[in-house]
């Protein structure tokens, strides 16, 4: 077994971290747990890490983790997917992006040749409509002929630095904690973590609670770097990135030990804003009957928008367009809501009982927005 700790200040090597309100972390160390006799860089090592799963997708030959050949695992082995469409249908690279957890990318296409190198295997097509998680979630286009100096190529856009996300859970309050640094994804390592810590990232990620901290066994290594630094809050830091930090690049957390979080489920009437450029703005959902919902954007007042800020933690807001960003895929909720703007949480507006699913009057393409003041 080898340790590869890395001290370059190079955001390639993961030297220097830099978290949500400029908190930055002086060396995170990259554990790796593999190495082979002939020296593999250390993507060849983190590909290692897990074993491919049905529907699994990679950026290979691209300079960075953000760009590549894209590739997809199906029926036990990698194959391409063909470049057809992919230039005029932005979303197909918009799904592949979020699966990968970035935010957001375009395709890379060339005439006669596949910019990333021509791959092999089975080649595959796929029409995406945006909302899918997963590329295999997509249509499977049958037919037409593509050769391997058609395969797309993917560029992603890469998160902020300090996001975090819980990944390989059976549920979405629960999984392996990973924060993004410089061009990828982390996991934390467990030596050192507060049980505080937990309180504050199930806080900032809108969940009430902490149910548990669980370790490797329960959520997988990932395969990305292990970030080492001891993070150390009060439990009652609104994010993370308030919480101290001491910098610790001699720990050795090549036993596995990674923090995973059960979190505290959502409460009957929270709200959150989603598919917005950052958290003032997006989408309005509202949590009722263990699932997410949107609010009807019909005869909709600038009212709701103070409240469901003010509810959020904000100074204020105003409401957008229906559909300003995006659709929506879950059941209207809410219809006809009325507020006077003063209401401490939507639920306590007039009007704003729940509709039972198959119940809704409007569409969740009429889904309201919402922009808020810091």
């Amino acid at each position: 077994m080898t340790v590869l700790v890395v001290l370059s200040t190079d955001t390639h090597s993961t030297g220097t971290f830099t978290m949500v309100g400029s908190v930055e972390i002086v060396l995170l160390a990259l554990c790796v747990l593999e190495a082979a006799a002939s020296n593999p860089t250390w993507q060849d090592v983190t590909l290692k890490r897990r074993q491919n799963a049905e529907g699994d997708i990679r950026l290979v030959n691209g300079s960075t983790p953000l760009e590549g050949r894209l590739e997809v695992y199906r029926d036990g082995a990698w194959g391409t997917v063909c470049d057809d469409t992919w230039d005029y249908v932005p979303e197909n690279a918009q799904v592949v992006c979020r699966q990968l957890g970035y935010r957001g990318g375009e395709a890379r296409t060339n005439v006669g040749w596949s910019p990333y190198g021509a791959g092999s295997g089975s080649i595959y097509r796929f029409g995406c409509g945006g909302r899918e998680n997963r590329l295999v979630d997509c249509d499977l286009v049958r037919g037409g002929g593509c050769a391997h100096h058609e395969d797309v190529g993917v560029r992603c856009d890469p998160q902020t630095d300090g996001t975090k996300r819980m990944v390989d859970g059976p549920t979405e309050f629960e999984g392996r904690l990973e924060i993004w640094s410089g061009i990828r994804w982390g996991s934390v390592c467990n030596i050192g973590w507060h049980p505080d810590n937990a309180q504050v990232v199930c806080r900032e990620l809108a969940y009430s609670g902490v149910t548990s901290v669980d370790g490797e066994t329960d959520y997988g290594q990932g395969r990305g770097p292990t970030w080492t630094d001891d993070i150390i809050c009060n439990g009652d830091e609104d994010e993370l990135a308030n919480c101290n930090f001491q910098s610790n690049p001699d720990r050795d957390c090549s036993g596995g030990d990674i923090v995973g979080i059960h979190c505290t489920p959502y409460e009957d009437g929270q709200v959150r804003l989603v598919g917005g450029p950052s958290e003032l703005e997006g989408r309005l959902e509202v949590y009722h009957n263990g699932q997410w919902g949107v609010v009807c954007n019909r005869k909709v007042d600038e009212d709701i928008a103070t409240v469901v800020c003010r509810q959020l933690g904000f100074s204020g807001g105003s409401h957008a367009r229906a559909h300003a960003f995006g659709y929506g895929h879950n059941p209207v909720w809410m219809d006809n809501v009325r507020c006077t703007g003063n209401e401490r949480k939507l639920t306590r507006c007039r009007l704003s009982e729940f509709v039972e699913l198959g119940d809704e009057i409007c569409f969740s393409w009429e889904g309201m927005g919402v922009r808020c003041d810091p």
